[in-house]
């Protein structure tokens, strides 16, 4: 088969490329950005003179596809921003053009509240995204507080409660359970997970599901280890 003849990607395969972009790099390409992706797929493919999505797929996950992975990721992130990672947002924009009045307002107001938070630094924004989510420094004993090494294993008598939201799109899935392995000097009655369904980044925070799902069982959690 012709490299440049690849058929359009099959649901399943669909399914199995978007899994693995939101685990490797926490971002969402639903359906509507399947253009876009069959597109990037077809370059990768050429370029690693490959003609199915499956063979592809297995190097990308194997160990000696790490690199190419990392090609990847680059391809389907360049130029990509927040506007394509928030379904709400072209929500908006959507029923603004078909002059849905009612409805683009309900959005409106839930970003005039999303957006009404203090202004970070860019230093200590730019600090965070490198020493967190980039180098990795806490996990792997690199991360300093003012000269002093921080390691979580000298927790020992706090409880532990992480949370996280089924669609999240920013901190995926797995992010904050991580919190658990680094903290092993706490015993595990002092230790709960949680993963709220339905909701993304900010809907574990505010909102209905926070009001009667998590807010409850953090209660719970502050009351028990008092």
């Amino acid at each position: 088969m012709n490299i440049s003849e690849t058929p359009a990607l099959t649901e399943a395969e669909l399914k199995l490329l978007q899994t693995l972009v939101y685990q490797e790099c926490g971002m969402h390409f639903d359906d509507r950005r399947t253009p876009f992706l069959q597109d990037r797929l077809q370059r990768r493919l050429k370029e690693c003179q490959l003609d199915s999505f499956y063979s592809y797929y297995r190097l990308l996950i194997s160990q000696q596809g790490k690199q190419e992975l990392s090609r990847l990721l680059e391809n389907l992130t360049v130029n990509e921003t927040s506007f394509f990672r928030n379904k709400a947002q072209l929500d908006l924009f959507c029923h603004i053009a078909n002059g849905e009045a009612e409805k683009a307002a309900a959005i409106r107001k839930f970003y005039d509240e999303y957006l009404a938070v203090m202004d970070l630094p860019a230093e200590f924004y730019l600090q965070t995204v490198e020493s967190v989510f980039q180098k990795h420094d806490l996990p792997l004993g690199k991360l300093e507080w003012r000269g002093r090494r921080i390691d979580p294993r000298a927790i020992r008598r706090t409880a532990l409660f992480t949370v996280e939201g089924e669609r999240d799109d920013i901190c995926a899935v797995g992010q904050t359970l991580a919190a658990h392995e680094l903290c092993t000097g706490l015993r595990p009655y002092l230790k709960r997970h949680h993963v709220q369904t339905g909701v993304g980044h900010y809907g574990v925070f505010n909102g209905r599901r926070w009001s009667n799902f998590i807010y409850p069982m953090l209660r719970s959690v502050v009351y028990s280890s008092d």
